[in-house]
């Protein structure tokens, strides 16, 4: 939740006044706009915006702003991601011909952002039985969330590339 005071030169709030209050986060540093907030009217000097919420992670600002009133810009914030619940496989073609591959294990939060302090321990499963997979891998905070793999399909047609979390099964990709 941000609450936004109007306040007076000596940083008092001024409970009298009216006025309706936009917040606009910005990407901290580029300072790009990411999302602007619909306006909210002030009660007491004081507007609410309980369900202001940002989902992807990375540096941000709020610059609160209203007609005729000096705008105000918080400090830099930092959102992170929270915990993985999928992993992500990519680097396998739809159909492929026998032979190695690299292939990317990314661990996910429920908003898509890479889960960065993933430290689980993954396994792998392949619907080609002759496959040569990576034995189990256990991320570390050198992998931020993604790690990259050698993998060999021996069975050419269409075939998958499965990781699994060995403690918390359901994440899985």
């Amino acid at each position: 939740s941000v609450r936004v005071a109007i306040q007076d030169a000596s940083g008092v709030t001024v409970p009298y006044a009216s006025a309706s209050i936009t917040v606009i986060i910005f990407t901290y540093p580029s300072g790009s706009t990411y999302s602007s907030i619909p306006p909210v009217g002030t009660l007491n000097g004081v507007a609410d915006f309980p369900n202001l919420s940002i989902n992807t992670a990375g540096g941000y600002t709020l610059v609160a702003s209203a007609t005729g009133l000096t705008s105000a810009t918080s400090i830099a914030f930092n959102v992170i991601p929270a915990p993985a619940v999928t992993l992500i496989v990519t680097g396998i073609p739809i159909t492929v011909t026998a032979g190695s591959s690299s292939v990317i294990v990314t661990a996910k939060d429920s908003f898509g952002n890479t889960a960065t302090g993933y430290t689980g321990t993954i396994h792998f499963t392949s619907t080609d039985g002759a496959a040569a997979l990576p034995g189990d891998y256990t991320f570390t905070t050198a992998d931020p969330g993604a790690h990259t793999f050698n993998a060999t399909l021996k069975t050419a047609g269409s075939r998958s590339v499965t990781a699994t979390d060995t403690t918390n099964g359901t994440i899985t990709g």
